[in-house]
């Protein structure tokens, strides 16, 4: 039977009084019929009669009222009650409103919980308007929860009314030149109810540091350990490099980079020489032929080519043993579709296959040549390939400077001139700050521009840029995208500014 609701017109501007209608749902529960089916055959005929009889009314639950400033959610869970035919039930969850607590059980349902009665269980929840005036009563705003002791005056603690009725959300802390020297959880729930057992607060304490972490591959020795004024320094292991500063020193509970006198914002790290443009890195010959129009390069065990289902799509380039850098608009799509390729003679014949671990593209990447990096971590190292070493963060080169861009792209703006094996073409570095193409881009600076009769072209994307320092080739580009015979200028990923990525990439994958 449906319910009727009283309302009152008062006048025009006051309009209506009363309650306000709502129609809900009625849920329907398992019939007399439906409920025997779920019973055992088995089961024993004359108890099951007595169950039938006792639950013949047991039909429907009546969807119970929202709490007024607040709301309800209702859904059906699997449930069985054992004897009474019933393989589910319905269950509301209840909230308030901002400013408001929550005064009652925060769920229901119906049948109750033994499945004797089609009815919700407990009673209707209130949202009760949160008033300091009347919390202030057991709401202690100098220890923040009644009965609380705190172990000194050093300890601060916040707290804020939780969603429930008579219980408060706090949180330890300390000040700044303090650290939380007690295993207590930072945050808390204090409860009205005096019965039950109080929080722990932490203690704060000063005059040490928290313990400085070794770097894998490196060693760090202190003077007093992790007492206020001690100094540590940090050293890597043969054939690793120090990312970060390589003194610390404790001053009252932070390290302090001597380098730089600033707190130290992230833990140094060891990093192999290959990755910091230090080792043996580099290639072992250098070709002078072009990539548009041109003929093959003698450079080929240091690049990678990627291809998509049955075709061939782009080009990557070793860095490390196990891991290879590209474009990341080079390895959008499914997973399973995309495969890695090593020793490729050209477009048409990529070479033995590479199983692929993982692909990281960089976060902000967003399909318009920027951030347009993805990193590569194959499942075996590849030991034969050569690695280009990596530029040190934010390396640049003059204007007007010749860099060598590599791929397996078309030699010729005509189809199917895809090149018959790796092509290199000599271009002229054009700084983000010089190039007008680049310099409205949001992050303009994380791209360089390429200018040469010998441009790239399709299918030379996720290809490198290398520059030639002495008997090492840096990474200093990764072909993000050109247009063969274009007026335009080609745009490049500028690798050095993504070197922090990079290293962090790689040395979380270790830990």
């Amino acid at each position: 039977m449906g319910r009727a609701w009283r309302v009152t017109c008062v006048s025009p501007s006051k309009g209506w009084i009363g309650e306000t209608p709502t129609c809900d749902p009625v849920f329907k529960l398992p019939s007399k019929t439906e409920r025997s089916m779920t019973r055992s055959v088995k089961a024993n005929l004359r108890l099951q009669a007595i169950v039938r009889h006792k639950y013949i009314t047991a039909s429907k639950c009546y969807f119970p009222p929202s709490p007024e400033n607040g709301v309800r959610t209702c859904s059906r869970v699997a449930a069985r009650f054992p004897g009474s035919g019933y393989d589910y039930q319905y269950v509301c969850t209840f909230s308030c409103n901002a400013g408001y607590q929550l005064d009652g059980p925060q769920q229901r349902s119906c049948p109750t919980n033994f499945g004797n009665k089609a009815a919700w269980t407990h009673s209707a929840p209130q949202c009760v308007k949160y008033a300091p005036n009347t919390e202030s009563r057991w709401f202690e705003k100098n220890a923040g929860c009644p009965g609380l002791e705190r172990p000194d005056s050093r300890t601060q603690i916040s707290c804020e009314p939780s969603a429930v009725f008579g219980k408060l959300n706090c949180e330890a802390s300390c000040p700044a030149e303090f650290l939380r020297v007690v295993g207590a959880p930072r945050l808390f729930e204090c409860s009205k109810n005096m019965k039950h057992p109080r929080p722990i607060v932490p203690v704060c304490a000063s005059g040490y540091c928290n313990k400085m972490k070794e770097p894998e591959n490196g060693s760090v020795t202190c003077s007093q350990s992790e007492l206020d004024g001690s100094i540590c320094t940090v050293s890597c292991n043969s054939g690793f490099s120090l990312i970060g500063g390589d003194k610390y020193k404790c001053s009252k509970v932070s390290w302090i980079d001597l380098e730089n006198n600033e707190k130290m914002r992230t833990e140094p790290n060891c990093v192999p020489e290959q990755l910091f443009s230090l080792g043996e890195c580099n290639l072992r010959r250098s070709a002078t032929t072009r990539i548009f129009g041109g003929s093959a390069a003698s450079e080929k065990d240091f690049m990678l080519t990627i291809g998509y289902g049955e075709h061939f799509k782009c080009g990557a380039v070793m860095i490390a043993e196990q891991w290879a850098v590209t474009a990341a608009h080079c390895v959008q799509g499914a997973f399973s579709r995309i495969h890695v390729h090593h020793s490729t003679r050209n477009s048409k014949e990529l070479g033995p296959e590479v199983a692929v671990d993982r692909i990281v593209t960089h976060p902000n990447f967003n399909r318009r040549s920027q951030h347009d990096i993805a990193l590569i971590k194959l499942v075996e190292p590849l030991f034969s390939g050569d690695i280009v070493c990596l530029p040190q963060p934010e390396f640049n080169l003059p204007n007007g400077q010749i860099v060598q861009a590599y791929g397996y792209g078309k030699t010729s703006s005509k189809a199917g001139t895809h090149a018959s094996g790796l092509q290199m073409g000599r271009i002229e570095y054009i700084p983000p700050s010089e190039c007008g193409f680049i310099r409205k881009r949001f992050d303009h600076e994380n791209l360089f521009c390429g200018m040469s009769p010998a441009d790239t072209c399709d299918g030379d994307s996720g290809g490198p840029v290398l520059f030639r320092d002495g008997s090492s080739f840096k990474l200093i580009g990764i072909v993000s995208s050109g247009i063969c015979e274009s007026k335009n200028p080609g745009l490049y990923v500028r690798v050095s500014k993504f070197i922090p990525w990079i290293h962090e990439t790689i040395f979380s994958d270790k830990q």
